[in-house]
């Protein structure tokens, strides 16, 4: 019989909170991942927050099974990992292989799986498909609006009049997608994301493309990362987000830096934006003056199907604690051409449209 696993589903993929001690198990955690794979979800989290001691076997097992990830087309991330385990990446130089997050899972609520009955994950109800109304009702200007969602965590919803105790079994996750609301889960996330003194902006980055929302609001339609714009003899620029607008295809640029960075420097009678601002404004620049090029912007045109021309260009970064607001505002409107906006401002505009 094969060991048990926690597993939580997060946005498509899974988190797998293996037992104590990983090379005791092998021989599990490979046929588990196999099993996933071959299930659709190819994209792995593996939490270390259960796994206090790891060895060099228990360590030769993990990146077996990311070489078996990344053969299927798939990726491989570790979550809160030992001190140990993180020394042990370091002296074989593996850190800079493996993408290492500090995620907080506690409040998602977990499924008991195994190499041998994933049935769980697959269906955490034991309902078939037929009888899931895959729906969420919201109110927006006083009306009642029906929504289609998709599988996902699972809500009993009463209605009077219904048959059967008028109880009806909903499914409504990708609705924010469409809404652009928020659950709840996924800000207290962002919020352990952004609190991480081990947070990389490879980790903020990864959260959202996961949960585009964040910057999507309601003026855009769809987000691009780290779109690679080709230059003949510079090297190529990587922006960390373009962003466009429901009315084209013409999009504007987002940077993101550091939750820590500072924001405002110099004394109370020149005061200014920090350096890393200055230097994320002159990246931007550089973005910006890209698309002023037809044969460039033509380019990216045929390769992604969207450009960019004259772009809004935007910058988030720190956090807006302990700062005067009216000498914040001052100097923000100063920089006419770039947008500063703070990982408080992210947050308080998902608050205005949370839901669950």
């Amino acid at each position: 019989m094969s060991a048990t696993f926690q597993a939580v589903l997060d946005s498509g993929r899974v988190v797998l909170f293996p037992p104590r001690l990983i090379h005791e198990n092998a021989d599990d955690l490979k046929n588990l991942v196999v099993r996933l794979v071959s299930a659709g979800y190819k994209d792995i989290i593996v939490d270390g927050s259960m796994m206090p001691y790891v060895d060099s076997a228990g360590l030769g097992e993990i990146v077996r099974t990311y070489t078996m990830c990344a053969r299927s087309s798939g990726s491989l991330t570790l979550n809160r990992i030992s001190e140990r385990l993180r020394s042990l990446l370091e002296i074989t130089h593996l850190l800079t292989v493996f993408t290492v997050l500090d995620v907080d899972y506690s409040r998602h609520e977990r499924i008991e799986i195994s190499a041998d009955d994933i049935s769980r994950l697959l269906n955490p109800t034991g309902l078939s498909t037929r009888e899931i109304a895959n729906i969420l009702l919201t109110l927006a200007d006083d009306r009642i609006q029906v929504l289609p969602g998709a599988q996902g965590p699972i809500y009993q919803v009463s209605i009077p009049g219904l048959g059967d105790g008028g109880i009806l079994i909903a499914s409504p996750y990708v609705i924010a997608k469409h809404t652009r609301s928020y659950l709840r889960a996924e800000i207290d996330e962002f919020e352990d994301i952004l609190a991480s003194s081990r947070a990389t902006e490879r980790d903020i980055q990864l959260f959202l493309e996961r949960h585009p929302q964040f910057l999507l609001g309601r003026d855009y339609d769809d987000l691009h990362s780290q779109v690679v714009l080709e230059r003949e003899a510079d090297g190529p620029l990587v922006p960390d987000f373009l962003l466009r607008p429901h009315d084209g295809t013409l999009c504007d640029i987002v940077d993101i830096k550091l939750p820590t960075a500072s924001l405002i420097v110099g004394s109370h009678n020149r005061r200014r934006f920090s350096a890393a601002i200055a230097d994320a404004a002159a990246q931007l620049r550089t973005y910006r003056d890209y698309f002023d090029d037809k044969a460039r912007r033509e380019s990216v045109r045929e390769k992604y199907g969207f450009t960019a021309f004259r772009p809004k260009l935007s910058v988030v970064i720190g956090r807006r604690a302990e700062i005067d607001p009216v000498a914040y505002k001052q100097i923000r409107d100063g920089t006419r051409d770039l947008e500063v906006v703070t990982y408080d401002d992210l947050l308080e505009k998902a608050r205005k449209f949370m839901i669950l």
